[in-house]
């Protein structure tokens, strides 16, 4: 998920984007993808 997100994310940016889809897709549950989804839009 996170290599073909970071496709379409300027190089500038890949890293800090990389460490929050990493955080959202190894969430164990729900609400802390949720969490991790919102502290990422926030961004």
């Amino acid at each position: 998920m996170v290599r073909n997100s970071l496709k379409s994310v300027s190089c500038k940016d890949r890293k800090e984007t990389a460490k929050y889809l990493k955080a959202i897709d190894s969430s164990i549950t729900l609400d802390e993808a949720e969490r991790e989804l919102n502290n990422f839009a926030e961004k």
